[in-house]
């Protein structure tokens, strides 16, 4: 069984490792854990290629991604758990007014 498991270092994700590592033994076998974490994009400011590299941006992400997943991956060792670590960069989707209002509505 997979499952995906969203962790920004911060101690409400922290909660949800914990959380999972306690209720693992609830399945057959260990879940195989998809372990994501999302990195805001840099904004793209005019001529900025002039002074900071692709490559640049990409390993501060890396890093960045990576001091995020730390503390999930070093729980997640210790319980023998498997895990996929993915960083991804992007924007959370935001439901427009329309939407959160037809929501409110049910």
């Amino acid at each position: 069984m997979k499952i995906l498991l969203a962790v920004d270092g911060s101690k409400y994700s922290l909660d949800a490792v914990d959380c999972l590592i306690e209720h693992a033994d609830w399945y057959r076998e260990k879940p195989t854990v998809e372990l994501l974490t999302v990195h805001l994009p840099v904004p793209k400011l005019p001529r900025m290629h002039l002074v900071v590299g692709k490559n640049q941006i990409e390993r501060y992400y890396r890093e960045e991604g990576e001091a995020m997943l730390a503390a999930a991956k070093k729980k997640l060792d210790a319980a023998g758990i498997r895990y996929n670590a993915t960083i991804l960069v992007g924007r959370s989707p935001r439901p427009s007014w329309r939407t959160r209002r037809r929501r409110a509505a049910t």
